[in-house]
């Protein structure tokens, strides 16, 4: 007989933030057929969701020219702003990230779950030519657990 001990280190607390198929804590380049499914899981309920666009191509100046800023917030979409342009106008811009498969509002607030897909959001990035893009995404839920992730990609 042979004891068995089994050691559980660091028991994840707050919202998780999964890239389905790939190490969110990882670069990858962005190749033919690359997805970007992510999964957010908050068993608390999502209070907020906040993603940072973090470029050295895709710039808040551009962003902007296609109805987009640089930091965006799923939960209250309105929230969102440019952190080059403070009269940055985010009236439209729910119907900008519903466009890009991101979630906001409702599907995001308060939800144990959420889901989606942003690989459309890979054919804006061919356009910029080559470089580093990562996106900064913190979920803080109903309990004030906050969990910060990075998704980063590279175009060629």
């Amino acid at each position: 007989v042979q004891p068995l001990t089994i050691v559980v280190e660091g028991e994840q607390t707050g919202p998780a933030i999964v890239w389905k198929g790939y190490n969110i804590d990882q670069r990858y380049d962005v190749v033919e057929g690359m997805t970007v499914d992510i999964v957010v899981t908050a068993p608390a309920g999502v209070k907020d969701f906040a993603v940072k666009i973090i470029s050295n191509v895709l710039t808040p100046d551009q962003l902007g020219g296609v109805g987009l800023c640089d930091v965006l917030n799923l939960v209250d979409p309105a929230a969102s702003y440019s952190t080059v342009d403070p009269s940055f106008d985010t009236s439209n811009i729910a119907t900008q990230l519903t466009n890009l498969g991101f979630p906001t509002g409702e599907a995001v607030a308060n939800q144990t779950k959420v889901e989606f897909s942003i690989t459309q959001f890979l054919s804006l990035l061919s356009f910029t030519g080559a470089g580093e893009h990562s996106f900064e995404m913190t979920v803080t839920d109903n309990e004030d657990n906050v969990t910060v992730k990075t998704l980063m990609i590279t175009t060629l």
